[in-house]
């Protein structure tokens, strides 16, 4: 279990609703299926809002089709992020001017699922 399933697990607990978090078996890469529509069914991957979290772009078909790609904003080997709620109280990656540094990677990891959360709820 890495950093980037950290937050997606933490985000979707806060929620509430059914979810499935896995970790790629060939980066760090992580991703989530949320079951929180009305049909949604965790065993159909298109039922469920899905989010891909890693530090990198999508490199395969699959891993693209994930609806939410959240691949900029953080730097785990240095703690910092520029992930925010903007003033409308909207998720941005990109919402603080200048970068919010961490003392660790579980006080980062808290403040990204936070993050995440609202994001999360802006889809569902």
């Amino acid at each position: 279990m890495n950093e980037f399933y950290t937050i997606l697990e933490k985000s979707a607990t806060a929620l509430g609703l059914p979810f499935e978090v896995c970790q790629s078996d060939k980066s760090e890469a992580s991703y989530l299926k949320i079951a929180c529509y009305s049909n949604s069914d965790l065993n159909d991957f298109f039922s469920c809002l899905t989010v891909r979290l890693a530090n990198h772009d999508a490199c395969t078909g699959k891993s693209a089709s994930y609806e939410i790609q959240l691949d900029s904003g953080f730097d785990f080997s240095e703690l910092s992020t520029t992930w925010g709620i903007d003033e409308d109280g909207d998720f941005s990656e990109s919402a603080l001017e200048d970068k919010v540094n961490f003392d660790s990677e579980n006080e980062m990891s808290d403040y990204m699922a936070t993050c995440l959360v609202s994001k999360l709820k802006s889809k569902i």
